[in-house]
């Protein structure tokens, strides 16, 4: 456990997870399909670029930077459905990850519990139903819910909205430095969960930066008990 900005327990009545990198181990998945498409254009995508520039972004904000990159003869647009179509071929490899999903168990007694991704609504309830937990998850926004995408606070602020509640009862769950200044300039509190894919960011804005959602400090930081599996 990494301290960030602050390990109070504060008065959380929710939490709004992020779904790549966060519950479901896609993020590799996504630079792959990126990596097939510009084959087709004779173009290599270099993984630490794509890391720095592209996880945690929307695939419209993706596919401009790469069109504009890399000089593509498509639109962005063109780009997004080549994509999308490389994708699909993909996204049923989607793996959970166990301590996101561990989480979103030990926070549903307790907190209402909501997704907000970058990711296309496809490929979002996708994974969410591949996780074990979509009956524990009130609703899930994507890319497609809002005009203005991660960093921008629009999607955050949208899950508070329709949770009924005020951003600062909230807590957001991000594995991107993308994903916690959209949290934080909606005025959420963050838990930032590093993965390899993007362990170099920045997570300074971040309340609590942890290795594991099971980590102990996740749960003092809510303000709730974890009860193990099979504890009555």
């Amino acid at each position: 456990m990494q301290v960030g900005r602050s390990t109070h327990r504060n008065s959380a009545r929710a939490v709004i997870i992020d779904l790549d990198g966060v519950l479901v181990n896609s993020e590799p998945l996504k630079y792959e399909s990126y990596r097939r498409v510009l084959e087709g254009f004779s173009v290599k995508l270099d993984k630490t670029e794509y890391q720095d520039k592209g996880v945690g972004a929307a695939r419209q904000e993706v596919c401009a930077w790469l069109v504009k990159r890399f000089r593509l003869p498509v639109s962005p647009e063109e780009l997004g459905r080549i994509r999308s179509a490389a994708y699909r071929t993909l996204a049923h490899k989607q793996k959970p990850l166990l301590d996101g999903v561990a989480f979103v168990r030990a926070c549903a007694p307790f907190l209402r519990v909501a997704v907000a991704t970058s990711t296309e609504a496809e490929f979002a309830r996708q994974a969410l139903s591949n996780t074990g937990v979509a009956e524990l998850v009130q609703f899930v926004l994507s890319d497609e819910d809002v005009q203005r995408h991660k960093p921008a606070p629009d999607i955050y602020l949208l899950g508070a909205r329709k949770l009924n509640l005020p951003p600062a009862s909230c807590v957001a769950v991000e594995d991107t430095a993308i994903g916690i200044k959209a949290a934080r300039r909606a005025g959420l509190h963050c838990i930032a969960r590093p993965n390899r894919f993007t362990a170099g960011q920045d997570f300074t804005e971040a309340d609590l930066i942890v290795k594991s959602l099971t980590d102990p400090s996740v749960f003092d930081f809510l303000g709730i008990s974890r009860r193990d599996e099979g504890e009555s």
